[in-house]
């Protein structure tokens, strides 16, 4: 009987630390990430985080506006070192962007959205688990220079 104590004991313990390691290995990827930002500005937010499991996505509903470009940073790698890929999709569930389609990657991609709206960001990974964390930024397009972007006009 005392076994089941100290199983029970060790188990209830172990529930409680998972959280707080998962939310440690996130805030990591966030200021491994965090350099990516300038010169855009940050929202403000860098709670987008999940962990992933393998066939899981993370799904952020986001608005973004015209005349902005926004810098999304998707952070993170899986346990078998796959970066994370993110998908855009509209209001009516069509994908408007894809991370895959991307040849050049610095970590982050500049996107200047052509009609204002809530999208939603699916983030996963091919495979294994991780933590991801996206970021969201951005620069109003008088600031954009010469700047290379994604221009979304679905």
């Amino acid at each position: 009987m005392p076994n089941y104590i100290n199983i029970v004991i060790f188990i209830t313990i172990l529930l409680f630390l998972l959280p707080v390691w998962v939310k440690g290995q996130c805030e990591k990827n966030m200021q491994d990430c965090s350099h990516l930002i300038p010169p855009f500005n940050s929202d403000g937010n860098f709670y987008y985080r999940a962990q992933l499991f393998p066939n899981e996505q993370a799904k952020l509903k986001y608005t973004f506006l015209t005349g902005i470009t926004y810098r999304i940073i998707p952070c993170g790698r899986s346990d078998k070192n796959e970066p994370l890929s993110i998908n855009i999709f509209d209001k009516a569930g069509l994908r408007v962007f894809t991370s895959k389609d991307v040849t050049t990657n610095n970590g982050y991609y500049d996107i200047e959205f052509g009609i204002a709206g809530q999208y939603t960001i699916a983030a996963s990974f091919e495979s294994g688990s991780g933590c991801a964390s996206i970021i969201v930024a951005y620069l109003s397009n008088d600031k954009v220079g010469n700047i290379s972007k994604n221009v979304i006009n679905k």
